[in-house]
C-alpha cells in the first residue's frame, strides 16, 4: 500500500511511537536499579566492624540478600558500576535505533520533505546530501519566507546549538567505550552542522592498543552529561516566520542527527560494538582496587540535588534531549507542510 503524505502528517500528529521505546524504558531502569544498589554497597562498606556486626545480628542485610562484610559490599559496588555501564551502553543504543528507524520507516517524516520538495519543483528525491538541502531550501522558500499561522518552526540557531550537544554527547558515550565515531565527521552534512569539529575523549594507549579505565569512562560520560545541559527546547526557540535558512539549517540538522545516530546504532549493533564494550567495562571495572572503592566509580554515582547519581541523571537527560529534538523536528517538519499547502491552496 502506497504511503501518502496524509499518513506521515497522521504519524507525527500521533507522538511518532517507536518499538524501541520500552526497551529505552529497560535500559534506563537497570541504571536506575543499579544506582540503588551502588547505594546500599556503599552504606554498608562504611559501616564500622561492630556496626556490621550488629546489623547482621538484627538480620537486615542476611534477609535482604546484601552482603555483610566490607570486602561483599565493595564487590556489590563494582557490580553495581558494571550493570550502570552496561545499561547506559544499550539504552545509547536503543536511542541510535529510535532515531533510524523514524528515518526508515513507511512513514518517515522526510517523506513529507520529499513530497513538498517535487511539489516545489524539484526532480530528484531526498538523499540527505547539502546539495539536495540547499536546493530544497531554495526550491521551497521561492527566496521569501513563510509566514505560520498554525503550528512552529524550530529557529536555525537553536536547531544547531541542542543538535551539536546531542551528536557531542552521543559520540562521548562511545568514546567512553573506545567506539571510533570519527567517522561522522567524513560526511559533509555532519561536518556543517558540527562546524567541523566535535568534542572527543581520547582512550589512553597500551602497547599500541586502546585502554580504556574506569577513569577515562567517567569523564567521558560526565563530558556527555554536561553537553547535554544545553539541551532543552523552549517555546521562543521557534518562529512563525520560516526564512529560507531556517529551513535549510533545521534540515541539515535533523539529517546531520540520523546519520550519527545510524553510525553509533551500527558501531554499538555487532560483535564490535555492544559486545566489546561489555567486555571493556568488565576489564575496567576488573582493574579496580578492590581494598576500597574507586574514586570513579564514586564520580560515576555523585548525587545531584534531586538525590539521583550522575549516570543516572545522564540516561534521563538523554531519553529527555532525544525526544525534545525529534519532537522539534517533527513539530517543523509538519508545520512547513501545512503552511505550504495552505498557501498552494
Amino acid at each position: 500500500m502506497k504511503v501518502t503524505v496524509s499518513d506521515v502528517m497522521l504519524d507525527l500528529a500521533t507522538g511518532d511511537a517507536s518499538q524501541y521505546d520500552a526497551f529505552v524504558q529497560e535500559a534506563v531502569g537497570q541504571v536506575r536499579v543499579s544506582a540503588a544498589y551502588f547505594n546500599a554497597g556503599m552504606n554498608i562498606a562504611s559501616l564500622s566492624d561492630s556496626e556490621r556486626t550488629e546489623i547482621v545480628q538484627e538480620s537486615a542485610f542476611v534477609d535482604s540478600g546484601l552482603p555483610s562484610d566490607r570486602a561483599g559490599a565493595i564487590e556489590l559496588v563494582y557490580e553495581s558500576v558494571e550493570h550502570e555501564l552496561n545499561g547506559t551502553c544499550r539504552h545509547l543504543y536503543m536511542e541510535a535505533a529510535k532515531i533510524t528507524e523514524r528515518a526508515e520507516k513507511a512513514t518517515s517524516p522526510y517523506g513529507a520533505i520529499d513530497a513538498l520538495g517535487k511539489a516545489s519543483g524539484m526532480t530528484r528525491s531526498f538523499d540527505g546530501s547539502l546539495e539536495y538541502i540547499t536546493e530544497y531550501a531554495q526550491k521551497v522558500s521561492k527566496g521569501k519566507d513563510t509566514e505560520v499561522q498554525e503550528g512552529r518552526f524550530l529557529k536555525a540557531g537553536a536547531a544547531v546549538k541542542y543538535t551539536k550537544s546531542v551528536i557531542n554527547a552521543f559520540t562521548l558515550v562511545c568514546d567512553a567505550f573506545c567506539i571510533d565515531t570519527s567517522s561522522a565527521m567524513t560526511d559533509e552534512v555532519v561536518n556543517k552542522v558540527m562546524k567541523g569539529s566535535k568534542v572527543e575523549s581520547k582512550c589512553n594507549k597500551k602497547d599500541g592498543k586502546d585502554e580504556c579505565t574506569l577513569g577515562h569512562i567517567e569523564s567521558s560520560i560526565k563530558a556527555a552529561n554536561k553537553m547535554l545541559d544545553k539541551v532543552s527546547v523552549k517555546e521562543s526557540d521557534y518562529t512563525k516566520k520560516i526564512s529560507p535558512d531556517d529551513r535549510a539549517v533545521v534540515l541539515a540538522c535533523d539529517t546531520a542527527l540520523t546519520k550519527v545516530a545510524k553510525l553509533v546504532k551500527s558501531k554499538l549493533g555487532g560483535e564490535e560494538g555492544g559486545a566489546k564494550a561489555e567486555k571493556l567495562i568488565k576489564k575496567a571495572v576488573g582493574g579496580c582496587s578492590k581494598k576500597a572503592v574507586d574514586g570513579s566509580a564514586a564520580d560515576l554515582n555523585e548525587k545531584n540535588e534531586n538525590g539521583a547519581a550522575m549516570i543516572q541523571e545522564f540516561n534521563k537527560k538523554l531519553l529527555d534531549a532525544v525526544k525534545e529534538l525529534t519532537g522539534a523536528f517533527n513539530d517543523s517538519i509538519s508545520t512547513d507542510v501545512s503552511a505550504k499547502a495552505g498557501k498552494d491552496e
